[in-house]
């Protein structure tokens, strides 16, 4: 075995930074499936994206669940356990790992986002782009080992975790745009081109990745009321002349 693979040094070892949905798929191949060891083929037959694999190792050494490079550690077959016995489990996995933050804070889960992700970066020596994602983590845990309470808001999309769009559902999205783009002369003043436009949008798949493809038609939208506002100006200006 590669001796870089099998020995990473304590500065490559971060806290968990996966998507929420990643990180609930890979702790629930663990929690059904009896592995001796996670390598990147697995991972990848299971349909983990390229980056994923790439620090899921890195996730799985700072949680203790596999060891000697990418073996599955004892510890891990406590996620096969039901209940209140498997959250005492993940429970035990969460305050070993992350046990810096839990030496000097007695609940960080309890602490406000921004003094949590603070404190991220100080003891882990996180980038604050990674911090951010490493905290929603840390909490999610937390809240599956019943340390925290469930959040009932919906969880918020980070990368890696985009739903996919099906067929149908863009050509209808696309089909409303058109149709708002075909159709602005009918709309009187900017406000109601935007509202029409917003009240078209599909919350569920308004995607960061989407807010510069959004803004732009709402500029051309604005730009089409502006262009008939100033013909309309020329043309009575040209009547009173005449």
């Amino acid at each position: 075995m590669n001796k870089k693979e099998d020995n990473l040094s304590a500065k490559e070892i971060k806290p968990p930074y996966l998507s929420l949905t990643t990180l609930e798929k890979l702790l629930g191949l663990l929690s059904t499936r009896r592995l001796d060891e996670i390598t990147p083929s697995y991972l990848e037959a299971q349909g983990f994206s390229k980056f994923d694999i790439g620090i899921i190792p890195s996730t799985l050494k700072f949680l203790k669940i596999i060891e000697d490079g990418s073996k599955i550690a004892e510890v891990a077959k406590k996620l096969h356990l039901q209940g209140e016995a498997k959250k005492e489990a993940l429970q035990s996995i969460v305050k070993i790992a992350y046990q810096k933050l839990f030496k000097t804070i007695d609940k960080p889960y309890e602490m406000p986002t921004q003094e949590l992700t603070n404190e991220f970066i100080a003891s882990y020596e996180l980038s604050p782009r990674v911090a951010r994602t490493a905290v929603p983590a840390f909490l999610w845990l937390c809240e599956e080992s019943g340390m925290k309470e469930k959040s009932l808001l919906p969880r918020k999309r980070l990368s890696g975790s985009k739903r996919t769009v099906t067929k149908s559902e863009g050509k209808t999205k696309e089909s409303n745009q058109n149709s708002l783009l075909k159709n602005h002369s009918a709309i009187t003043t900017k406000l109601d081109i935007i509202k029409e436009f917003v009240e078209n949008i599909d919350p569920q798949n308004a995607d960061v990745e989407k807010i510069k493809t959004i803004s732009g038609i709402v500029k051309d939208l604005l730009g089409a009321v502006e262009e008939p506002a100033s013909n309309e100006t020329k043309t009575d200006s040209g009547e009173g002349t005449a």
